[in-house]
């Protein structure tokens, strides 16, 4: 059942003379009255994006070279047919990590290279990388590790 009290006199005229249907003109409507709170949420989007990208380019950045050459290959987007794979294949590897050559490491290696195309997961790994940053900043190598202190022979 359509409301035709929504749309105003202007919009039926549209709705007529166009092959537009009421869904496409409703959804039409909703985005052209979108709030500033629906800009204000995409612009978040966008900024923990970014934040996300940051955290774990410190994260790749701490892996050894061939590891790291390996997944900045695999997350370029290009490289999908590659990514969605071996990301499934880590996350099994990790799974059945009991096995002797396999560990653990490689679940969340994997959860990574799958978060770059799901969206869940995406903002899953978004939201603990912020932890982990604020948590555990030596992880990122955003700090220095703490030195030994050697003590004074006297």
């Amino acid at each position: 059942m359509i409301r035709t009290n929504f749309f105003s006199r202007s919009d039926h005229t549209i709705l007529a003379a166009s092959a537009l249907t009421v869904h496409q003109l409703w959804r039409h409507r909703r985005v052209e009255n979108c709030s500033v709170d629906c800009k204000l949420m995409n612009s978040r989007s966008a900024e923990d994006d970014n934040h996300r990208e940051r955290r774990l380019e410190l994260l790749i950045g701490r892996l050894p070279p061939r590891i790291r050459k390996a997944v900045r290959w695999l997350r370029q987007p290009s490289r999908r047919w590659a990514r969605i794979p071996a990301g499934l294949l880590l996350i099994l590897g990790g799974v059945l990590s009991i096995l002797p050559i396999l560990g653990l490491w490689m679940l969340p290696l994997g959860i990574v290279l799958l978060s770059d195309d799901l969206q869940f997961l995406r903002n899953m790994t978004g939201r603990i990388l912020k932890w982990v940053e604020h948590h555990h900043p030596q992880w990122m190598g955003l700090l220095d590790p703490p030195e030994a202190e050697v003590p004074d022979p006297g």
